[in-house]
């Protein structure tokens, strides 16, 4: 499980990005994959995914070990990194890997 300082690394990363990866921030939620169900809260899964989908990321911040994505329609994603403290990031074209 990523430490505090591991997830406000990866917070600073997709808001300002670096050298190999662009800043998340202006960008739209184009697809929803949830590869684990437990992971909403929503018990309405797709549901949720509609919600979510052609919303633009305005804001990431860190509040204790969750990540707060600040959405375009006044609506918050909150993620937490759990055990692997993996957050994968894909374009639109790029399948979700194993």
């Amino acid at each position: 499980m990523p430490e505090l300082p591991e997830v406000e690394s990866i917070c600073n990363l997709l808001r300002v990005g670096d050298a190999q990866q662009a800043s998340i921030l202006g960008l739209s939620i184009m697809d929803v994959h949830i590869l684990w169900d437990r992971s909403v809260v929503n018990d309405n899964k797709p549901l949720f995914c509609r919600q979510i989908i052609g919303e633009s990321i305005l804001q990431i911040n860190r509040r204790g070990k969750y990540l707060v994505f600040t959405l375009s329609g006044e609506r918050f994603l909150l993620i937490h990194l759990r055990m692997s403290g993996d957050l994968l990031v894909r374009g639109g074209e790029c399948p979700p890997g194993k």
